[in-house]
């Protein structure tokens, strides 16, 4: 028998959706904006630096081993040099929210036209982040695999909602960021929302922020906005998580007693873990995997 109470969490980046093959193309749109501001070398080097920020950053997230940053140029190193140089960027941030965020594109534009004594201004560096973004929601198409597994559960009335990271736009102001989440956040949530005239189908979407993933906040905020949405309390066992990581999209929610966590890592065999994890190498295996 079905069970009516199961709630889907989905994560989305490398799960539903694949950002960074849309990333090349938004740098071209990128650099053409840039000329706007700046000479055409000029601008052709902001571009490339700020690709090589925006790699080094996908290692820092994916990689583990020494043996895997051998194979990046720089190493570790470069990776911790950076973080040290997008911190000092948000200082102020740092000190009235505690946290910094790590993926904003504004910051990598500052940092990649400083190193060339380029002036940028506070609103042509957020004009430019929204660039960036506005291509890649225009050019990103959702996962088959994801689109095929929301249309079932979509079909068999159980409810989804994506929990998904902040894009961390950042405006700045007398040569320091500042951040709003209310701002970053509806940025967020209007791309998402463009991935439902794309066929993935789901009831809302919590973005992070201000509080992102892993932390605890961000989870509690997410069960209480699910909780108004559906006017109703819900017990923590009756969430689903689908996400591509262990530490950022299950291992908090498994310390809270989730249900049932499911690990995506496309093209593994599917199997059962203990404390209730699963993980499969396509989506459409959590159809049979937890009996829906």
């Amino acid at each position: 028998m079905r069970d009516n109470r199961r709630i889907f969490l989905f994560d989305v980046n490398h799960t539903l959706i694949n950002t960074a093959l849309y990333h090349t193309q938004a740098l071209e749109v990128l650099e053409k904006g840039l000329k706007k501001h700046t000479d055409a070398k000029s601008a052709s080097y902001i571009t490339e630096r700020y690709d090589e920020i925006f790699l080094l950053m996908v290692a820092g997230f994916l990689l583990k081993t020494d043996k895997e940053w051998k194979e990046i140029r720089g190493g570790r190193t470069s990776y911790l040099e950076l973080m040290k140089l997008i911190t000092k960027h948000q200082e102020e941030v740092k000190n009235k929210w505690g946290f910094i965020k790590k993926w904003s594109r504004e910051v990598f534009l500052k940092i990649a036209a400083e190193e060339i004594d380029v002036d940028i201004t506070p609103q042509a560096l957020f004009e430019l982040g929204t660039v960036y973004w506005d291509t890649i929601t225009r050019l990103t198409e959702p996962l088959e695999e994801g689109k095929k597994l929301l249309s079932h559960l979509y079909s068999k009335g159980y409810p989804v909602y994506l929990l998904t990271s902040s894009d961390g736009r950042l405006t700045s102001n007398n040569g320091f960021f500042e951040y709003d989440p209310k701002l970053s956040g509806s940025y967020k949530k209007n791309r998402m929302k463009a991935l439902s005239l794309k066929g993935l189908k789901f009831r809302d979407v919590i973005v992070g922020d201000p509080e992102d993933k892993p932390l605890p906040g961000y989870y509690e905020r997410a069960i209480k906005t699910i909780e108004k949405d559906m006017k109703k309390k819900i017990h923590i066992s009756s969430f689903v998580m689908i996400g591509n990581s262990f530490e950022d999209d299950l291992e908090t929610l498994m310390e809270m007693n989730v249900g049932t966590g499911v690990l995506f890592k496309k093209g593994s065999s599917p199997m059962k873990k203990k404390n209730d994890i699963y993980r499969v190498g396509n989506l459409m295996e959590v159809v049979d995997l937890l009996s829906l």
